[in-house]
């Protein structure tokens, strides 16, 4: 991680020496050289940020994935049996379903219903 951290010193770096090396050879003049020595940095020390952020985030979910692999062969994942359902339980299941039963209701009548709730079903 040290040296993710560090990513964006190495790039600048890199940059601004080839900007120097390539403004020298072309015969850039120095006023000119500084401005686009100073634009490189700012340019590329965003860039040597961003690199440095998802290279980090990369090796952490590789790690992770890692873990979980690890994980899952040592047998800590969770497996649970469920037993199935006999007929009485599910027809038990379905009676409390039909008292409590879902109640579909169009919005244009939201009033009536609400009137029903204080009082008699108007439905």
């Amino acid at each position: 991680m040290r040296v993710l951290g560090e990513l964006p010193l190495y790039v600048v770096s890199a940059a601004v020496l080839v900007n120097l090396i390539l403004g020298i050879i072309t015969g850039v003049g120095f006023s000119a050289l500084m401005v686009r020595s100073i634009i490189v940095t700012v340019v590329f020390t965003v860039l040597g940020h961003v690199m440095s952020e998802v290279f980090s985030k990369a090796v952490y979910q590789s790690r992770l994935n890692q873990e979980n692999l690890n994980a899952a062969k040592n047998g800590t994942a969770i497996d649970i049996q469920v037993p199935p359902m006999d007929d009485e339980l599910m027809s038990s299941l379905s009676q409390q379903e039909d008292d409590d039963a879902f109640m579909e209701v169009n919005p244009a009548y939201i009033n009536r219903y609400k009137q029903a709730n204080k009082g008699e079903d108007q439905f």
